[in-house]
């Protein structure tokens, strides 16, 4: 059996080779082959020259800024029969493979959703730090080590696999979604995660575990302000179809996200609360965001 690996990149050099030094160090069960894809996603500094000191690494070029972009081209350059999509900024633990294979073999997986857990390297964890409040604007995936079914919606974009069956039958990654260069647009994982579920795939948790690199500007107050406008923009476009009794719940929503939060948030800035006000103003972006989605989507 081959399974593939596609990691898309732009512009993190140094990172993406500590990711694949952590790659080549896997442990790879008898009858396992594996293959590695890098898609190099408009890159304009030393990915290309850096990947060329690992000749089994696969490098693609894919110059159409964005990550879906990058995904859907990893997806064609491809051969396994399970593909698994790892971020840039990350480090894989030695039993990664194992623990993946064993979730598509043992719990007939058609997708499955690794855990992630955080690298803090470049910044120390804050004493404010919630994993449960902050988790998910760091790419924090973390359910323990038993495998189990995934309720729909869950899952994480930084670690997670499919097998290639599953891949044709649900088609590409929506492009728009998803990170586009520095931006912070989010969304493309949520929406495939989603579309398999209401396809009544299996999509299991497994404790395929990666660490995640913490970029240091991601703690940033006005940073959860921007990741939450993000997000309830990208759960606006993920709507698949416009009803009038759908958009007045969801503008309400959104609507009671703002009145919520908004005085809150003030309280914790006024109290110097960092993990409140972070919290706050991250649903308040939300329903911000998810406003301006929809006058975008009916303009």
């Amino acid at each position: 059996m081959l399974f593939s690996i596609i990691i898309c990149t732009h512009n993190r050099c140094e990172l993406l080779k500590v990711t694949i030094e952590s790659l080549l160090e896997i442990k790879i069960p008898n009858g396992v082959g594996v293959e590695i894809v890098v898609v190099l996603n408009s890159c304009s500094d030393g990915s290309a020259k850096m990947l060329r000191e690992y000749p089994t690494v696969r490098q693609v070029v894919e110059n159409r800024i964005g990550l879906c972009v990058a995904r859907n081209r990893g997806v064609v350059e491809s051969n396994g029969r399970i593909v698994a999509f790892l971020d840039d900024d990350i480090k894989v633990d030695a039993n990664w493979l194992i623990k993946y294979i064993d979730a598509f073999m043992a719990w007939g997986a058609d997708g499955a959703s690794g855990q992630v857990v955080l690298w803090w390297a470049a910044v120390k964890r804050p004493v404010w730090y919630n994993s449960s409040l902050h988790g998910w604007a760091l790419s924090e995936f973390d359910r323990g080590s038993d495998p189990y079914l995934m309720n729909p919606g869950d899952g994480i974009g930084a670690n997670f696999a499919f097998t290639r069956e599953s891949i044709n039958r649900l088609g590409p990654f929506l492009c728009g979604l998803d990170r586009s260069g520095e931006s912070l647009a989010a969304g493309g994982d949520t929406e495939y995660f989603t579309r398999a579920h209401k396809s009544e795939m299996r999509i299991v948790y497994s404790a395929a575990k990666v660490e995640h690199w913490v970029k240091p500007d991601r703690l940033l107050l006005k940073t959860f302000g921007r990741l939450g406008y993000q997000q309830g923009k990208a759960l606006v476009l993920m709507k698949p179809k416009i009803a009038i009794a759908l958009i007045w719940r969801s503008l309400a929503g959104y609507s009671g996200l703002i009145f919520l939060h908004s005085i809150p948030l003030i309280w914790s800035i006024l109290r110097k609360n960092p993990s409140g006000s972070r919290h706050h103003l991250s649903r308040l972006g939300c329903g911000i965001g998810g406003i301006v989605g929809w006058i975008k989507r009916l303009g």
